[in-house]
């Protein structure tokens, strides 16, 4: 229905219609530089075609394009102020365009699994951007400094960017920045001191970050709930006594080289440290009445039972080398989940423990695999 009217707008010259969807009209269009003002949207979806050939001059006449949407792997991109969303998913360009082009209006800009984009170009003029999005960009190089310029950037998603080493001092100008995910920037090696200047930030995913050895001071993150950094192998050391009043849930599984207890927040309710060589748990946590839930599962050098606040409500601790179940433990009247098993150090269990009402579950084989 949509389609047919568009149509009817200009039955035998689709450059005087308002969108354009046929890939043989477009394509015409293109070749015959036949394009008008009146256009304000391109879907394009051949990903079948290796290159696609279009001169620059094609989109002259568009000046008030507005939507370009490319499934195709390669594409010259206009000079239309107007634009407002560029999507070019799956693309087999290396970059888009020399120097700086006037994108004032531009909104959105999706390069998604573009393996072969290297950078991006100068966004100096896009004072607009809302969302970039650059996920499984595999061979992506460096991000430009004039990101800067992004102040209303909301959403930047370089997860999957395996070859990019770090983010320019710039980013920390985008301060209206919500969500930021770095998931598997395997040769990330640092994040700049400015990630701290990103005080509207939501979400910031970092996990499996393998070169990644330390984290920025996030003290005035104060809209951060979850900081992930799962898997980060190198990481040997984080920021301490932030205590950002909304960061709930801190995710450190995995990373081998972390000895230190993270003692970042007192508001904390769930902790993951599994498969860290964190040796002991500060007296401090007691105080973290919203804690409910803590995994240290397979923290081998971990030799004392957790002092856990009454709160507690999961505690997972197999394979740890922890040799006493503690008499005080049946202070831990909210607790449902005891998991030790394979905890062959083990040689004392408290009788305390049939004192715990709410207790649902007890694990302590020492057979677990």
């Amino acid at each position: 229905m949509g389609r047919d009217i568009v149509h009817k707008q200009s039955f035998d010259e689709p450059g005087k219609r308002q969108f354009l969807m046929d890939t043989m009209e477009i394509c015409d269009l293109f070749d015959e530089n036949t394009g008008t003002g009146t256009v304000l949207g391109i879907m394009l979806h051949r990903p079948d075609i290796e290159e696609i050939e279009i001169n620059e001059s094609a989109f002259e006449g568009m000046n008030n394009l507005q939507f370009l949407a490319v499934y195709s792997n390669s594409l010259c991109i206009p000079k239309g102020k107007f634009l407002v969303e560029v999507i070019m998913r799956q693309s087999k360009l290396e970059k888009l365009w020399e120097g700086i082009k006037p994108l004032q209006c531009l909104k959105r800009m999706d390069l998604s699994h573009s393996e072969d984009l290297k950078e991006i170009p100068d966004l100096s003029k896009a004072t607009n951007l809302e969302e970039l999005d650059l996920y499984c960009c595999s061979g992506f190089l460096k991000l430009t400094n004039s990101i800067g310029n992004a102040t209303k950037l909301k959403r930047l998603n370089l997860s999957g960017c395996w070859l990019l080493k770090e983010l320019p001092f710039s980013i920390g100008n985008a301060t209206n920045l919500q969500f930021l995910n770095l998931y598997c920037c395997t040769s990330l090696e640092e994040l700049p001191s400015s990630i701290g200047l990103l005080i509207n930030l939501e979400e910031l995913e970092l996990s499996c970050c393998d070169k990644l050895v330390t984290l920025p001071s996030i003290k005035n993150l104060h809209k951060l709930p979850v900081l992930n950094m799962s898997d980060c192998k190198e990481l040997e050391v984080l920021p301490t006594n932030i205590n950002l009043d909304s960061l709930t849930e801190i995710a450190l599984g995995g990373c081998t080289r972390l000895k230190t207890f993270p003692n970042i927040s007192t508001n904390i309710k769930e902790l993951r440290l599994g498969y860290t060589a964190i040796e002991e748990v500060p007296l401090s946590i007691n105080s973290w009445s919203f804690l409910y839930r803590l995994d240290m599962s397979e923290c081998r050098n971990l030799k004392e039972f957790p002092y856990v606040p009454d709160s507690i409500v999961e505690l997972e601790l197999s394979k740890t080398g922890i040799e006493e179940v503690p008499p005080w433990i049946e202070n831990l009247i909210h607790l449902c989940k005891l998991i030790m098993y394979g905890c062959k150090k083990l040689n004392n269990i408290s009788p305390n423990v049939s004192k715990l009402e709410n207790l649902e579950f007890l694990g302590l084989s020492i057979f677990w695999h």
